[in-house]
């Protein structure tokens, strides 16, 4: 409603009513459980699932490190979403992946790629198809902010 008014799209409002729907009244059902898991036989489960799918949705977390590195960052884990069981999972040994983030085949959607793509070089892995950037969606939905965290774009877009 609010981009509607800001561009002038009145006869839209108008056409769908949307003068009627109440902001507080959108509500989000999404649900997302999380949970750490090392045990081997889950994150083969997970990577199957990848396999299956062809595509991976995750966000590396980095941690500051010593100097030396191009971003003065190191890997120190990785969430992965599965879509079948509708949860988030973080592994700490990122390097179990390698396999996936280096298949051509498999397309991988995640949050500032290019620091993903020198943070997966500096650990020994060669990202092939990082092919979805949340963060540059997020500039392409509203371009007139200059920063583009996680955090918001979740709540703006996804209402979480």
């Amino acid at each position: 409603m609010e981009k509607f008014k800001k561009l002038k799209f009145n006869r839209f409002i108008d056409r769908f009513d949307l003068n009627s729907i109440n902001k507080n009244e959108i509500k989000s059902d999404i649900s997302i459980e999380y949970e750490r898991i090392s045990n081997l036989d889950k994150i083969n489960f997970i990577k199957e699932e990848i396999l299956q799918n062809k595509k991976i949705f995750y966000y590396l977390q980095a941690q500051e490190s010593v100097q030396g590195r191009i971003l003065g960052k190191i890997l120190s884990g990785i969430t992965i979403f599965s879509e079948k069981d509708n949860k988030a999972y973080f592994i700490k040994n990122t390097l179990l992946f390698k396999e996936i983030f280096e298949d051509i085949e498999i397309l991988k959607i995640g949050y500032k790629q290019k620091e993903d793509y020198i943070l997966l070089k500096q650990a020994g892995i060669e990202p092939k198809n990082l092919m979805f950037d949340v963060e540059i969606a997020g500039y392409i939905l509203n371009s007139t902010i200059n920063k583009y965290p996680i955090e918001y774009l979740a709540n703006e877009y996804l209402r979480i």
